[in-house]
């Protein structure tokens, strides 16, 4: 679904089955992560909640994962039966949900099943050639999408009046 088309750029929202971006991130590994800000962790704390999704709910993993943030500098795009596709995009890049990425990956290398899983993924293409735009805007996009308050369990209580 395309969310917004702005003069420096354009976005969409869709859904990527697992099975997709574990292949991605095998052939082309860490490559996929150039542009974002932190690397894979292993599995520890957070990513061990992904991959204890990925064994015991993986259909919940949608609604418990916040997903990926993508960017690109080109895309093309069809319609089929009256929905809009990515049939491809140029200079992907994963700049938030790398640890989500290689947690889908290396499950499935250990022989979880993820055919269930699928991952919310927001799209920006960056519409400017201009090198330094180009650069400060997915910079940002980046450094924006990675940036987030710790929420604690007390933080989620609900008071009922």
């Amino acid at each position: 679904m395309k969310a917004a088309d702005e003069s420096e750029f354009e976005s969409y929202l869709c859904v990527l089955d697992a099975p997709i971006l574990a292949d991605l991130y095998k052939r082309y590994s860490t490559q996929l992560l150039e542009k974002n800000v932190r690397s894979f962790l292993q599995f520890k704390g957070v990513n061990r909640g992904i991959k204890q999704t990925i064994k015991d709910e993986p259909e919940k993993f949608i609604a418990f994962n916040n997903g990926l943030t993508i960017t690109a500098t080109e895309a093309k795009t069809s319609f089929y039966r009256k929905s809009l596709y990515l049939e491809s995009l140029e200079d992907f890049q994963i700049v938030n949900g790398g640890q989500t990425t290689a947690s889908i990956y290396f499950s499935n290398k250990e022989g979880l099943d993820i055919s269930n899983v699928k991952v919310m993924a927001k799209i920006n293409i960056a519409k400017t050639s201009k090198s330094k735009d180009l650069d400060d805007l997915i910079s940002k996009i980046s450094e924006y999408s990675n940036s987030q308050s710790r929420v604690s369990k007390v933080d989620s209580k609900i008071e009922k009046p």
